[in-house]
């Protein structure tokens, strides 16, 4: 995964780029924590995301109902057919409430 968080004035910007599976999860986490706590509204590019899996989906999850119980504006930018596959796969729905149905 190639992973880049760039913060200006508050505001970040996360790429998530390659793969986000099991293996990458420690990084992008630790990426995602940093802007929960260093950000009052984050973008995060889904755009170039070649391979998910459910630690992946779980990491997106996770992250939106954060931003959302700090309420903190989070928005998602981009998909792709593997991150809508593997939604799907799991049978995954958070009926408006995790912000990733609006992919």
């Amino acid at each position: 995964m190639e992973s880049k968080l760039e913060i200006t004035d508050g505001v970040g910007q996360l790429l998530l780029a390659g793969d986000l599976t099991i293996e990458q999860a420690e990084e992008v986490k630790a990426l995602m924590l940093q802007a929960l706590h260093d950000t009052e509204s984050l973008t995060i590019n889904l755009d170039q995301i070649s391979r998910l899996d459910l630690a992946g989906l779980q990491l997106l999850s996770s992250i939106s109902k954060s931003f959302q119980g700090l309420n903190k504006a989070l928005t998602w930018h981009g998909t792709s057919q593997v991150i809508t596959q593997v939604m799907t796969d799991a049978g995954y729905s958070c009926t408006g409430t995790c912000g990733l149905d609006q992919l």
